[in-house]
């Protein structure tokens, strides 16, 4: 995802040549040593080191290779936990490291001015001989839901550390009808699986049950459903209310449901869904009724997600493969 692309959101995967600036990088990313031809064939460079670090020690972790070519082409599944695309993350890291340095260099962030290499190439600079080149740790393993960047005096190597994140706002994606088409904000549930960033895709359909004791409407699910054949194979749609969230999920479940979203009808903000229930083996969203949220009627097409923009190992781990 290279630049301007600020995360898979905002468009999709390129193969990226040639992408060293030459004045600031005159001789390539993977150099060291000011003479043409590259020193490495992994992501180490003047620039930047990147490694993976998913055990948190701030040791030597693993670092992709790009061959002999250096065509780092690395597979990613979002929807897959971020271990299965380490060597595409890292890549990412050591793409945007590199052209972090080049673009700031543009703007006067130069060897004189202390910025962050392995070689000054003779530019002068406060630490002449360089020696501090960016080491940089993907989907580290001794934090979560944040990132740090310690940078010490000149001369010294910074830190960077990408932790992996946990904690992905869902959203409802509604394709169709285009009236309504947009991104609704939801919220999880700390039951049944977790929402993926490829999301669950299907038409939604009112879930119907009877209104009896375990609950008086014919929306909350509260009881096995009715129009278990029209619910079965898509997302069923459950108003809030009269019994716990897992009684609705799994009534759904039961009925065929690929997933669910309990509609907040009592006019307030949605919540994070409570409650516990390892049978539930589907997903589900709260959604709230406000004017942010899509209308109840009608039939919509829409895929229910994790925000990949908050779930990033970027750590959304995102990759630009280069040369």
């Amino acid at each position: 995802y290279p630049l301007p692309l600020d995360s898979p959101d905002d468009g999709g995967r390129s193969l990226e040549t040639n992408v060293a600036d030459a004045t600031a990088s005159e001789y390539g990313w993977h150099d060291t040593n000011g003479v043409a031809g590259a020193e490495f064939t992994d992501t180490r460079g003047n620039n930047v080191t990147a490694q993976e670090d998913q055990n948190g020690n701030d040791g030597s972790g693993s670092m992709p290779s790009g061959g002999g070519s250096l065509v780092f082409d690395f597979s990613i599944d979002l929807g897959l936990a971020p271990s299965t695309y380490v060597d595409a993350a890292t890549t990412n890291l050591f793409y945007w490291n590199n052209i972090a340095h080049d673009l700031f260099y543009q703007y006067g962030f130069d060897e004189a001015s202390g910025n962050f290499q392995e070689n000054n190439y003779g530019r002068g600079g406060p630490g002449a001989l360089g020696g501090d080149s960016v080491n940089a740790d993907s989907q580290d393993g001794s934090d979560s839901n944040n990132a740090q960047f310690g940078t010490p005096p000149d001369g010294l190597n910074p830190h960077m550390e990408m932790f992996i994140f946990t904690d992905a706002e869902p959203r409802v994606e509604v394709t169709a009808p285009g009236s309504i088409a947009s991104l609704y904000t939801a919220r999880s549930a700390v039951f049944g699986p977790a929402l993926g960033t490829a999301g669950v895709p299907g038409s939604v359909v009112q879930a119907l049950d009877p209104a009896d004791a375990a609950g008086p409407s014919t929306t909350d699910a509260c009881s096995a459903l009715t129009n278990g054949g029209a619910v079965s194979g898509n997302i069923a749609l459950i108003d809030r209310g009269d019994c716990n969230f897992t009684v609705k999920v799994k009534n759904a479940q039961n009925a065929g449901a690929s997933a669910a979203i309990v509609a907040n009808n009592a006019g307030d903000g949605a919540i994070t869904m409570g409650g516990s229930d390892p049978s539930i083996t589907i997903s589900s969203s709260r959604q709230s009724s406000a004017a942010a949220s899509p209308p109840r009627c009608g039939r919509w097409s829409i895929a229910i997600r994790a925000s990949t923009r908050a779930s990033s190992s970027t750590s959304t781990a995102t990759a630009s493969a280069i040369a």
